[in-house]
């Protein structure tokens, strides 16, 4: 269990850096400037914040979901 929680986390952690990638590179963000590294932190924390509440509404409505199969079995004695 603790080798599929660290690569669950790992799995995450590339997530987030391809993330952060794409919000800088979409948005020509020069990290170097103050100005631009502020407004791409303000960026990629909304869209964390974002991919998070998403996957949360998701995991909410599978949770929902009926999963397993009706029993249409019948009892003939």
């Amino acid at each position: 269990m603790p080798k599929l929680i660290s690569r669950l986390v790992v799995l995450i952690l590339i997530l987030l850096v391809i993330g952060a990638y794409f919000v800088k590179t979409y948005n020509n963000y020069n990290l170097k400037n103050k100005d631009d590294l502020i407004s791409f932190a303000k960026v990629y924390s909304g869209w964390v914040y974002s991919v998070f509440t998403n996957v949360k509404d998701i995991t909410g409505e599978v949770t929902k979901k009926e999963w397993l199969p009706k029993n249409n079995q019948t009892n003939s004695s």
